[in-house]
């Protein structure tokens, strides 16, 4: 059954609960999907460039884009993130697709996402650099960018936009959003560093692995829950109707 929610306003708490919900619901999927797209990636990297390669930060982000292994760790994070959105999308839908259905998706828009992040990664480095505040909006207002491009299908520039269109009215609580999972995801990766600077060469392929898992699922269903809650609010769109565009 989909997920009928009522038009208007929303709370961060909302976006919070929806997003472990759907984690609650969905992990192993989700630590499947990453085990299929990461363990090749990591075990190429590690066997070219060394297992000290595979730092925390890898895969989930644009890093250091200067480093190959986090270049390459990034965009095969880009399929984790587009896979993820898309079986988090088809679940608040009432519909469960299978794994390799949310790679075949990854893998059709990871590229167009991977651009997205670095034109993002770009502008907001910029905004931050002249005057900070500049560059945090950049990442707000573009903050459902890659649930867009998913759902949507418009393009790199046309989901861009999109996003600029959703967020607005709305940014003050999307700020306050992007405030709480930092701290959370600050307190995660200071664990997770400390248990991964003790261990040995498996430790560090085991926590590698945890922290792509955790982190690009946590904020792939952030994102798309986020989308969800926007498109309810600002179109009155039930949740199943966003998601027909993979019928």
């Amino acid at each position: 059954m989909s997920d009928a929610r009522e038009i208007g306003d929303f709370g961060v708490g909302d976006i919070i609960s929806d997003t472990f919900n759907v984690l609650g619901k969905n992990f192993f999927k989700f630590f499947i999907t990453a085990v299929i797209i990461y363990v090749p990636a990591m075990i190429f990297v590690s066997v070219i460039f060394g297992v000290d390669s595979l730092t925390v930060s890898a895969g989930a982000y644009n890093s250091d884009l200067t480093s190959l292994p986090d270049l390459i760790l990034s965009i095969i994070g880009y399929v984790a993130t587009v896979s993820i959105s898309y079986l988090s999308l088809e679940h608040m839908a009432g519909r469960e697709r299978d794994v390799f259905k949310g790679v075949s998706v990854g893998l059709k828009y990871a590229l167009f996402a991977f651009l997205i992040g670095l034109i993002i990664t770009f502008f907001g480095i910029i905004g931050i650099l002249l005057l900070v505040i500049p560059g945090i909006l950049v990442f707000v207002f573009t903050s459902v960018a890659i649930p867009v491009l998913v759902a949507e299908d418009k393009g790199i520039w046309g989901s861009l936009k999109r996003s600029i269109e959703l967020t607005k009215g709305f940014r003050i609580k999307i700020f306050a959003l992007f405030l709480v999972t930092l701290i959370m995801a600050f307190i995660f990766f200071l664990v997770i560093g400390l248990v991964m600077a003790f261990g040995g060469v498996i430790s560090l392929l085991v926590g590698a692995l945890v922290v792509y898992t955790v982190m690009v699922s946590f904020f792939s269903v952030l994102s798309t829950s986020l989308y969800v809650h926007l498109r309810t609010a600002k179109e009155g769109v039930d949740t199943s109707e966003i998601a027909k565009v993979f019928e």
